[in-house]
């Protein structure tokens, strides 16, 4: 791939974000498989479609979508966080009446059975973190994900460096939760790792276990 077309994601993209959300991490990942388990590949892309319609909508997250120029397929999803007021608000999508159903009722598209506790301890366990090591005036890269079969093409870095140059810009710190897979990339840009914390997803319920690691990044 010589040219990386990144822009705003819209609500159509959002089937092609819902995939790359569950092929990027259905082989690492856990938390889909354990709160979620025996869910259809069907029911978690409409579910993981609604959750984009949702950062869509919230005038914080900047959505992103890198394109395939030959194909026209998106290859690659970022979210990122940036404070309101300091150059970098965008116009946010005006969802349609669907979509806007949608996301005042996402959990009602959410797949079953669900493990409900493991819902609310992976989503308090974010909160919680960000809440112990970012602040309001810091940019958080909430999601970045690459389709398996684009990777290596330097998709990853291209959504990663977006934010980054803006966040220098602004002379900002960046905050991200890593898994293991990503924490390579991030170190190479000058995320430092300031608390590995691991979930144990068999005391609720679930099997396995995955380990986060808490990184930051001061402006340079």
């Amino acid at each position: 791939m010589s040219i990386l077309n990144i822009r705003y994601a819209s609500e159509g993209d959002t089937p092609g974000l819902s995939k790359i959300n569950i092929d990027a991490f259905a082989a690492t990942g856990k938390f889909m498989a354990n709160t979620w388990p025996g869910a259809s590949r069907e029911s978690l892309l409409v579910y993981k479609g609604v959750v984009a319609l949702k950062h869509l909508a919230d005038p914080k997250k900047h959505v992103l979508a890198t394109i395939e120029p030959s194909t026209g397929e998106i290859v690659g999803y970022a979210r990122w966080e940036i404070p309101r007021g300091i150059g970098y608000d965008h116009e946010v999508p005006q969802l349609s009446e669907k979509g806007a159903y949608a996301v005042d009722n996402q959990m009602q598209f959410a797949p079953k059975p669900m493990n409900d506790e493991l819902y609310s301890l992976f989503k308090r366990f974010l909160e919680e973190k960000r809440k112990k090591y970012s602040t309001e005036d810091d940019f958080v890269l909430d999601f970045l994900a690459t389709s398996p079969a684009h990777q290596g093409k330097g998709i990853g870095t291209a959504l990663l460096k977006w934010g980054l140059e803006k966040a220098d810009s602004k002379k900002r710190r960046s905050y991200l939760e890593a898994t293991l897979e990503g924490y390579p990339l991030y170190s190479k840009y000058g995320f430092k790792a300031v608390e590995e914390a691991e979930i144990d997803f068999t005391q609720h319920g679930g099997e396995g276990r995955q380990k986060f690691i808490m990184m930051i990044r001061d402006p340079q």
